[in-house]
């Protein structure tokens, strides 16, 4: 068996707490959360630079991401309240968000199915799972 060693490193901001990420289907582009600075950057795989740091406003402390299956939009939890960012990935913009009534608002991550229709959310603070049908 052979084994890769790992030869590029992308950077984000020091103590920027990089969680979650996830990579666009063509597998050009790499979204990263970064807790502690409220933000989501992205990465271009080709180069290894950031290109854009998308901030996910205020109390928002990004736990993952998920791409939905046509790269069209990322959905971003928002650990601590019961939020999650919507980003249109075609211009790095936070687009809107969802709300979801959930006691600690611990949401951690999501999950897509392939079609794109339905989303599954999961919390740190409870053994529930919710499920989003209406993505955008």
């Amino acid at each position: 068996m052979k084994r890769r060693i790992v030869s590029d490193t992308y950077l984000t901001d020091s103590g920027s707490g990089t969680l979650w990420s996830d990579l666009s289907s063509d597998g050009k582009r790499l979204f990263v959360a970064n807790f502690y600075h409220h933000t989501v950057s992205v990465f271009n795989t080709e180069s290894g630079g950031e290109t854009v740091g998308i901030a996910m406003g205020a109390g928002c402390n990004p736990a993952s991401v998920t791409l939905l299956a046509d790269d069209s939009y990322a959905l971003v939890p928002c650990f601590g309240t019961g939020r999650i960012n919507v980003v249109e990935t075609s211009t790095n913009i936070l687009w809107g968000f969802m709300g979801l009534s959930i006691d600690g608002g611990g949401i951690d991550s999501i999950a897509v199915n392939k079609a794109g229709t339905k989303g599954y959310v999961t919390s740190f603070s409870g053994n529930e799972v919710w499920v989003l049908s209406d993505l955008p």
